[in-house]
């Protein structure tokens, strides 16, 4: 009987140290680990295999003072309720919690408010799965926010977007083409405090150019368009309350001599300036329409957005617009088109755009059609 007890405690020792001691040894060299480089990566033991059970892992990631952690998770994959990614800000797991993280994967980005970051990953002692892969970088937490911008296309963003900018800020941007271009700014979405924080966009070099708009949230997508080759985009946040901020990128557009047209073909087309890419601001085009004497001219809209009110068009039954007035229009909806029939040989049809809001504008077809002589 003593012999048998020997021999069984023989065999849990060697247990013990077969085990518990590899699973000690996975977590201190893999995943236990002190990182202060500005930038690197850390993920679960075994990655992109399954990870181990019974892991209880942990990664100090401390940066340069001024800095922030941004943490980017390509792939989270973990047996949610038991094994899990937590992710604190600050030194060690006594910090507040940024995220409690099982299953995300399309990834998720994390970002800390001081230059350091404590990440855990434990597992329980059955189901395992592909664990998780991420990167981090430091972040200057003095945003450098004025700008000079002279390409033909680019972007610009509220800093630290698409995490919440910070407060006290007073960012300028400058967009400067060659005299032969003007420019479209097209903000995916602005989320800002409406009643503090502000975007302003100046149709021109600086805040002395016109005002082409102050705004806050702005759910969809907005379009901007000025008259020449400079915009001057300012931000500016109070002392309290944040948000993601946004997203502008700008592209360049050679200038149109004229929108101003006769067209005597028997059938044609026109367009607002820069179709189908946003009309500009402050825009004063027309088209005469005029075909040889005893036909008349059915014209048609395919396409008809403008800012209703200040943008519109209009059509009148004749060669200027002191002829009778057709109707003013600014957009068709549903797929629809607008047809108007000529009572003679020509058309004349305006087009004026305001200070502020710009949109696709329109595209227009027409024919001559001979007149039915009895």
């Amino acid at each position: 009987m003593p012999q048998r007890m020997a021999n069984l405690l023989v065999c849990m020792i060697s247990f013990l140290v077969l085990h518990l001691g590899c699973c000690q040894s996975v977590q201190d060299t893999e995943c236990s680990n002190y990182l202060t480089e500005p930038s690197g990566v850390i993920f679960s033991p075994n990655y992109p295999l399954n990870y181990s059970v019974l892991l209880n892992c942990f990664w100090s990631i401390e940066v340069p003072e001024d800095n922030f952690v941004i943490l980017n998770f390509t792939s989270i994959r973990t047996e949610c309720g038991y094994d899990y990614v937590t992710v604190y800000d600050g030194s060690g797991a006594l910090f507040p919690q940024l995220g409690w993280f099982c299953y995300q994967p399309d990834g998720i980005v994390v970002r800390s408010t001081s230059n350091t970051m404590y990440v855990t990953f434990t597992s329980d002692s059955v189901v395992t799965d592909q664990g998780f892969y991420a990167t981090y970088t430091a972040m200057l937490s003095h945003a450098q926010c004025v700008e000079r911008l002279t390409d033909l296309e680019g972007s610009f963003q509220s800093p630290f977007y698409p995490f919440n900018y910070t407060n006290n800020l007073l960012c300028t941007w400058l967009i400067q083409v060659p005299d032969e271009y003007i420019l479209q700014l097209r903000f995916t979405k602005i989320e800002t405090e409406c009643s503090q924080d502000f975007v302003y966009v100046f149709d021109g070099s600086d805040s002395a150019a016109q005002l082409m708009g102050r705004y806050c949230d702005t759910p969809s997508e907005m379009v901007l368009v000025s008259t020449a080759n400079l915009l001057y985009a300012v931000f500016t946040s109070d002392t309290a309350i944040t948000k993601r901020g946004f997203y502008a990128n700008y592209t360049a557009l050679e200038k149109i001599s004229s929108c101003n047209e006769v067209l005597t073909n028997l059938t044609g087309e026109f367009t607002s300036p820069y179709y189908p890419m946003y009309y500009p601001n402050h825009a004063d085009c027309s088209w005469l329409i005029q075909v040889p004497v005893g036909y008349f001219i059915s014209l048609s809209f395919t396409y008809l957005d403008t800012e209703c009110g200040p943008d519109f068009i209009a059509v009148y039954d004749g060669s200027s617009s002191s002829n009778r007035l057709l109707g003013t229009y600014c957009n068709v909806t549903g797929g629809q088109r607008l047809t108007l029939d000529s009572s003679s040989n020509s058309f004349y049809i305006t087009f004026i755009s305001n200070t502020f809001v710009t949109r696709k504008g329109f595209e227009a077809y027409y024919e001559a059609c001979e007149e039915f002589q009895l």
